[in-house]
This record gives C-alpha cells, structure tokens and sequence, in this order.
C-alpha cells in the first residue's frame, strides 16, 4: 500500500502549487490527500479530497457560521484531528 501524505492548502489562491506538488508526490509513488483550507473562494485548478464545506460539516458546523480568523482556526484544528 501507498504511504498517504496529508497535502493541506488554500487551494483558491494556491491551487496551481498545491496540484503540482500532489503531481509530484504521485510520481514518487506516494498517495497524497488533498485537503482545501481556503476561505477566499472557489478551489483554482484542482478538486480537494476533502472541501472547506466538509471540514467545517466535520466540526458540526458550516462555512457561513464562521468569521474568517475563526475558520481558519477551525479548519486547521480539524485538520490536525483527521492525523
């Protein structure tokens, strides 16, 4: 089995770098998981494996609820809790 490697980013202003990178991991023959923490928009150039919708669906909470520094904390912690 392909050892999994955790690949978090704000993929609305870094969706290029972050697809390159999860491109690059592929290539070494390891299994990244994307997961977008972005709070500006809309993924660019790449699909998450798992959204800023269902982290903060994963904190039983949405997206809406939230001022930006808050969910940046949330997102974070809840990545961290997915280890």
């Amino acid at each position: 089995m392909k050892e999994l490697v955790l690949v978090i980013g704000t993929l609305d202003t870094k969706g290029p770098e972050v697809a390159y990178l999860r491109d690059k991991l592929k290539e070494y023959g390891l299994n990244p998981y994307v997961i977008d923490v972005g709070i500006l928009g809309e993924p660019i150039g790449i699909t998450p494996d798992f959204s800023k919708a269902q982290l903060a669906q994963f904190g039983g909470t949405t997206i809406e609820k939230f001022k930006m520094q808050d969910l940046v904390e949330l997102l974070l912690n809840k990545c961290v809790n997915l280890l």
